[in-house]
């Protein structure tokens, strides 16, 4: 590594301004309003050129001894915290393709074990020992095919991503156009053919409130059996709950307050993360952390789905505990919902279905891009 880079010693002298801090974590200029520095004290940041690397020391699942990250934003600052090292003149790289190579965990872990140290908060890079490191490195003309393959990797992972983000974007606008506001009897958009104002109910009225519990752990004949048995913390922002972690028999669910959900019933988070909910596709069980929500047949599962933001914004205010917030089967009925004649449901129902399974299927390909990027970066890298 020291025949590649050497430590960067030069400091902002005032030719950096505020707008030129970058975040190192993220690898973009931080909002200036993110920053109260003087201009005294912003002459004690580093200067960090395009092509010079820093060392963030935060640990996590994905970086064990924290990780080097790549500038090839633009010339700017960051706080003197970060140790900048820059390539060194004469030596011709190809940016995107150490943008990859110095980030990647399966490459620098064993490396970083080596040059880094624990202190309080974070992992501390040793320069003397890192520069001592050796690294393959391929001819220029490699450098930049591998360099070109992954900026079209991520350029495909960035536009999924922004797909992502508008169809996610347009389906809070839609949620907000095609349910009464607050105050309102009907939607300001609606499918055609239908009018008047919607009924109010309440959510008890419509579905069955259901609790959940858990048998006793000491007893190994409750456990390890066949029925899924959900903790909130398995609930995401997928639709459908995939398998749980812990399954439990026949006789745990007897011999608890856990109740078997029918499939199509709404799991609904009453502590911790109030308001996550999900289907459930086959009989399952819950811990006392849900009050799922069981449809009747004066209720569209997919419209009653669509509803859980509000559903959602309900619980949470009215949530109550001194041990822990949570709300009660109770308390959550009483939710006041607007509704129409089932047709309408049923429409609205299958236009928010299919909203979250076209955006289910972009993180999909998200998923399967970043997979397909980390299995190449093992097989192109030495």
């Amino acid at each position: 590594m020291g025949e590649l880079y050497a430590p960067s010693r030069e400091k902002n002298n005032g030719a950096f301004s505020v707008r030129d801090i970058i975040s190192v974590a993220g690898m973009r200029y931080a909002s200036r309003e993110s920053s109260n520095s003087t201009d005294d004290y912003m002459r004690t940041y580093n200067v960090m050129r395009v092509g010079d690397i820093a060392f963030e020391g935060h640990t996590s699942n994905e970086f064990a001894f924290g990780r080097f990250v790549e500038n090839d934003l633009g010339d700017g600052i960051v706080s003197h915290v970060f140790v900048v090292l820059r390539p060194l003149p004469g030596r011709r790289y190809d940016l995107a393709f150490w943008k990859e190579a110095i980030h990647d965990e399966f490459l620098m872990k064993r490396i970083l074990a080596r040059s880094t140290k624990r202190s309080t908060m974070m992992h501390e890079i040793v320069v003397s020992d890192f520069l001592k490191e050796v690294f393959a490195v391929p001819s220029l003309s490699e450098q930049q095919k591998i360099g070109r393959f992954f900026s079209t990797l991520d350029s495909l992972i960035a536009a999924a991503e922004r797909q992502e983000g508008l169809l996610k974007q347009k389906k809070q606008a839609y949620l907000q156009l095609m349910f009464p506001q607050e105050g309102e009897a009907q939607p300001r958009l609606r499918f055609s053919g239908f009018n008047g104002q919607w009924q109010q109910r309440q959510l008890g009225e419509v579905a069955e409130i259901v609790g959940g519990g858990t048998p006793d752990s000491s007893n190994a004949d409750y456990w390890d059996g066949d029925i899924d048995w959900y903790i909130p913390s398995e609930i995401g922002e997928s639709r459908i709950a995939q398998a749980s972690t812990r399954k439990i028999t026949r006789e745990g669910l007897n011999h608890s307050s856990a109740r078997l959900l029918p499939a199509g019933s709404i799991l609904f988070t009453s502590r911790a993360s109030i308001g996550l909910m999900a289907f459930i596709s086959h009989p399952s069980a819950t811990n006392q952390g849900f009050q799922s929500l069981i449809p009747n047949g004066e209720v569209d599962p997919d419209f009653l789905y669509a509803l859980g933001p509000r559903i959602s914004r309900y619980a949470k205010k009215h949530a109550a505990g001194s041990t822990f917030i949570e709300i009660s089967g109770s308390s959550l009925a009483k939710a006041p919902l607007r509704i129409p004649k089932l047709p309408e449901q049923r429409l609205i129902g299958q236009f928010f279905s299919t909203f979250d399974k076209i955006i289910s299927a972009v993180e999909q390909q998200i998923e399967s891009l970043q997979m397909a990027k980390a299995a190449y970066l093992q097989r192109m890298f030495v």
